[in-house]
């Protein structure tokens, strides 16, 4: 004796449940590999450094697809949670290219002479003509003296 076939409609509830699913977790994992990916290119030299603001965009629309797909789906979980920390890791990688395309001749220059150095000395003297820099390029951007 067979069991009772399950009325149609649980069926294709079912069927459409897993496919929200698998939306959400393809989206999921296309966002977190695209975040994965701006924050190993931010630590690239420059100009490639500057690549990482087009990984955080593209994280940013697969984030919100994410947690559209995860809403949709009507399950709980860590989704909401994990999207929100995301798009938030998203938005620090953008802040920090953006000031790194900024402040893009003092960059360079700091990363040839850091590149250069070869001893510890060295090191801290790139360090400290970095920091001259930006007080002065903040002073000639503002007018204002260097806080701090």
């Amino acid at each position: 004796m067979t069991a009772p076939a399950p009325p149609s409609g649980s069926h294709s509830d079912e069927a459409a449940a897993a496919a929200a699913a698998a939306r959400r977790n393809r989206a999921g994992s296309v966002f977190f590999l695209l975040i994965a990916a701006a924050m190993l290119v931010s630590l690239l030299p420059l100009p490639l450094k500057l690549a990482a603001a087009a990984f955080a965009v593209a994280a940013v629309v697969f984030g919100i697809r994410y947690m559209v797909a995860g809403a949709r789906a009507g399950r709980g979980g860590r989704w909401l949670l994990m999207g929100v920390l995301g798009l938030l890791a998203c938005g620090y990688l953008l802040l920090g290219t953006a000031g790194t395309a900024i402040l893009w001749p003092v960059q360079s220059q700091y990363e040839e002479c850091s590149r250069a150095a070869l001893t510890q000395r060295a090191g801290i003297d790139c360090s400290v003509s970095y920091e001259a820099d930006v007080k002065s390029w903040f002073e000639r951007l503002t007018g204002q003296p260097y806080p701090g």
